[in-house]
C-alpha cells in the first residue's frame, strides 16, 4: 500500500500503523525504482533504523529496513515524495508493513525528536515516561502517548541501549572522578 498522502489525525495515525517505534537513522541502504500499473516511475530510498523503542508492535528487533518514496537526486513525480535527513536522530515513526520493508504511514508520521530528560532506569518504561525524555513536535502526539501507551517495549540487545540505559548518572560518574583526580594529580606534581 503506497504512502497516503492525506492529513491522518492522532487516533488515525496510533490505529492504522503496524508498528510504532522510536529510532535512529544509520543512513541509506539504496535506492530503487519501481513502476506502478505504466505511471511514472515510483523511487523509493531505503533506510536502516536502529530501533531503541516500540510503542506499539514487538517485533523484537534492533534494526529495521525502512523505504520512503523519493530519491535524492530522482525528482518529485508525487506528492509524497520526500528525502529523509539522517542527521535528525531520534525520530518518532508511524510504520505500515509493505513487502519486505516498513514505510511511514504518510509524510505526518515521521516527527524528530529532541532529548529534554533523562531517566535512571528504563525498567517499566511508560508513554509518561518516554515523553519525559524526548519532546515530541506536535502536543496532540505527545499527550496521546503520554495518556494511552502503558508499556513501550525495549529491544533486547543491551549494547544498543548503552548510552541509554542510565541516562545523565553515565555522564556524571566520569566528571565526579576527574573533580577528585585532578586536585590529587597536581599536588603529586608539586611534590616533585
Amino acid at each position: 500500500m503506497p504512502l497516503q498522502a492525506g492529513v491522518a489525525t492522532t487516533q488515525e495515525l496510533f490505529a492504522q500503523s503496524d508498528i510504532i517505534v522510536v529510532g535512529d537513522l544509520k543512513g541509506t541502504l539504496g535506492e530503487e525504482e519501481e513502476n506502478f500499473s505504466g505511471n511514472h516511475p515510483l523511487w523509493y530510498t531505503k533506510w536502516n533504523l536502529n530501533v531503541l523503542f516500540y510503542l506499539k508492535g514487538n517485533l523484537d528487533s534492533k534494526n529495521l529496513i525502512v523505504g520512503t518514496p523519493g530519491a535524492k537526486n530522482k525528482g518529485i513525480w508525487s506528492s509524497i515524495d520526500y528525502y529523509l535527513d539522517d542527521k535528525e536522530n531520534p525520530v518518532l515513526m508511524f510504520l505500515v508493513k509493505r513487502d519486505e520493508f516498513y514505510e511511514p504511514l504518510n509524510p505526518q508520521g515521521i516527527l524528530p525528536l529532541r532529548r529534554s530528560g533523562y531517566l535512571s532506569s528504563l525498567d517499566n518504561l511508560t508513554g509518561t515516561k518516554l515523553t519525559y525524555m524526548y519532546t515530541i513536535p506536535s502536543s496532540q502526539i505527545e499527550s496521546y502517548i503520554s495518556n494511552n501507551i502503558e508499556k513501550v517495549v525495549i529491544p533486547t540487545d543491551e549494547n544498543l541501549l548503552k548510552d541509554h540505559k542510565y541516562g545523565i548518572f553515565t555522564m556524571l560518574v566520569p566528571l565526579f572522578f576527574l573533580t577528585i583526580l585532578i586536585p590529587f594529580i597536581s599536588r603529586s606534581g608539586e611534590s616533585k
